[in-house]
């Protein structure tokens, strides 16, 4: 049986970002959940920078990356915020996209 993964983002907006915080598991039952939702933020940051703190995700597959890198090509200004050493944190560099997002890394 196929156990569908849970997720919740909140989005709070400051002076100069919005901060899209994600938190649970994103997988292909819910990553088109994901970035619609990340979508939204980015449209309430222009013209300030969308931040998506990724640090409480458990787990991510290739769906979500897609959905990143989604809201990354229609809003470039976006920065990402992982766990040094994190499971995000390691898929993020095997894909090679660290070389293209903006990464904060923060301690575990």
């Amino acid at each position: 049986m196929q156990r569908n993964a849970t997720f919740n983002v909140t989005v709070q907006p400051l002076d100069d970002q919005v901060v899209a915080a994600v938190k649970g598991e994103v997988d292909i039952s819910n990553a088109a959940e994901l970035a619609l939702r990340l979508e939204g933020a980015a449209r309430q940051a222009l013209p300030r920078h969308l931040t998506v703190d990724l640090s409480d995700l458990r787990y991510m597959d290739s769906s979500g990356l897609r959905s990143l890198i989604t809201v990354h090509n229609a809003h470039p200004q976006t920065r990402l915020v992982v766990r040094s050493g994190s499971l995000v944190a390691r898929i993020l560099s095997v894909s090679q996209l660290d070389g293209v997002f903006d990464i904060q890394r923060v301690p575990q």
